[in-house]
């Protein structure tokens, strides 16, 4: 009883991740995602974003500018090497999903695999954040916050009015 419900748990995940495969190496221009473009937007690099574009409007100083940027830098390059290695484990776990039989175990590798590049995403993130606010002087990390919930409303009011 235990091993058919193991087979279909695993089965339906083979499933869901042979749909977001498939997905993902259509790629962009097809219209299968409605309106997206690409593989799932990256929230590890969409807060990223936010938070670059939060901190632009400080006031920084020259030192904390430079300071800011390399942290930056080294995390998108982070960020890509694992995109990267996201898109090869996608591909295998495609190839393994359209092979003819299907490799239980590779497959649970794949996840797992996959998993842990997700997992290293979001601490990519966070410690970018966390050494990002280490260089802002006592008042800007309050004044980032504030920019940060005056954005959060924006887009609360854009989302109730657009209902």
């Amino acid at each position: 009883m235990t091993f058919s419900l193991k087979r279909t748990t695993l089965a339906s995940t083979a499933a869901a991740l042979a749909l977001m495969a498939g997905t993902a190496v259509a790629g962009p221009g097809h219209d299968h995602d409605r309106g997206h473009r690409g593989a799932p937007p990256d929230m590890s690099a969409m807060m990223l974003r936010h938070l670059g574009h939060q901190v632009k409007s400080l006031d920084l100083d020259d030192s904390q500018e430079a300071a800011i940027k390399a942290i930056f830098e080294s995390s998108k390059a982070d960020l890509e090497a694992n995109k990267l290695a996201a898109k090869d484990n996608r591909k295998a776990l495609h190839e393994l999903l359209m092979a003819d039989t299907l490799d239980e175990g590779a497959l649970a590798t794949l996840a797992r695999a996959e998993g842990e590049l997700v997992a290293e995403r979001i601490v990519i993130a966070a410690t970018t954040a966390s050494q990002v606010k280490a260089n802002l002087s006592s008042d800007q990390p309050a004044e980032l916050e504030a920019n940060i919930d005056e954005r959060r409303e924006r887009f609360a009011s854009r989302a109730t009015r657009n209902e």
